[in-house]
């Protein structure tokens, strides 16, 4: 796979990533139930891992021009 392609993937990844998590927060928010600590690293690490992905995906798509 070039590197292009890769970073596509890697992007991909990453918005759908972002997306559950998202969704993840929605439905905790709508069910008003304290969260546990387990969820909320969850939420913080999947945010900084989907925006991560998504960033490295730019930044092949950028190098490989």
């Amino acid at each position: 796979m070039e590197t292009g392609g890769l970073g596509q993937f890697l992007a991909l990844v990453g918005l759908i990533f972002l997306l559950l998590t998202g969704l993840g927060r929605q439905r905790a928010r709508r069910q008003q139930q304290t969260q546990s600590p387990a969820f909320q690293r969850w939420q913080r690490w999947g945010s900084i891992a989907a925006f991560g992905l998504i960033l490295a995906g730019l930044l092949l798509m950028a190098w490989a021009k």
